[in-house]
């Protein structure tokens, strides 16, 4: 298998720029091996200025044929757009789970206290980063499973009583999270396109690289050319090209992509 001619550049021009990027290449496992060493090389370190690497080949709903009319079209971008945001969160805590385990609870007892004070009521307190993280993939896994089971007509609705943390403030949770590690960059959310998704799912991504967030939160979506669903956003905006998001190119398949529309 051909590996890229500058590995080292492309990790630079992927990471080390805070933009939002699309990152073309063909769909190999080769890709996805080069992606994730990147989180070696950009690894969580408390009291820092370097930016982190998060690497994701997991990270939507999958595509599933539904006679949309049928459906609370509100209802699956919200689930989408969870899911989405509660895989980030969960990445992040288990990335920082790996370090120094006696200094994290104090560190994150803000970002505990805020998820207890927006958390449903009943269910225990937080008070661990052990029991965030779970608490975090719950929600995650309800999102999923609540997904599948929704728009196959397995059930008719979705209630965010049946977890103790319904919703996750994206935005809100790095930049509470980033102060508390004393972490002065951004996280780079590498997204490995490895299998079709849901448009809902493409579409709350793009509503992140639509966002002025990359000072905190830097999308880095890598697909195929001709394999991402859709430009647009939830609300039918297009994300555009070096106004929302740069390009950077792993191999020669953008070029070839461009001579077949070119013909």
């Amino acid at each position: 298998m051909e590996k890229y001619r500058n590995e080292d550049y492309l990790k630079k021009e992927i990471m080390q720029q805070s933009r939002h990027l699309f990152v073309y290449g063909y769909n190999t496992d080769y890709r996805s091996q080069f992606l994730q060493s990147m989180e070696k090389d950009y690894p969580v370190q408390a009291d820092s200025d370097r930016p982190v690497a998060l690497y994701f080949d997991t990270f939507g709903m999958p595509k599933i044929d539904f006679n949309q009319g049928d459906k609370n079209q509100y209802l699956i971008e919200a689930m989408s757009r969870e899911y989405l945001h509660f895989t980030i969160a969960s990445k992040i805590l288990e990335r920082t789970m790996e370090l120094d385990k006696t200094i994290l609870d104090s560190r994150l007892s803000r970002l505990i206290y805020l998820t207890n004070i927006s958390k449903n009521n009943g269910y225990p307190e937080i008070e661990t980063i052990e029991d965030l993280l779970r608490e975090v993939k719950t929600s995650r896994n309800y999102y999923y499973q609540s997904y599948i089971y929704y728009v196959k007509g397995l059930i008719e609705n979705v209630s965010i009583d049946d977890i103790s943390v319904p919703f996750m403030q994206l935005e809100m949770f790095v930049s509470q999270y980033k102060e508390a590690m004393n972490i002065d960059s951004y996280l780079g959310i590498i997204l490995d396109k490895k299998r079709p998704l849901a448009i809902s799912s493409v579409q709350a991504i793009n509503n992140l690289i639509g966002g002025r967030i990359n000072k905190d939160i830097s999308i880095k979506v890598v697909t195929e050319p001709d394999d991402w669903e859709t430009y647009r956003d939830v609300n039918g905006q297009f994300i555009e090209a070096t106004h929302d998001y740069g390009n950077v190119e792993l191999d020669d398949s953008y070029k070839a992509y461009m001579k077949i529309l070119k013909r």
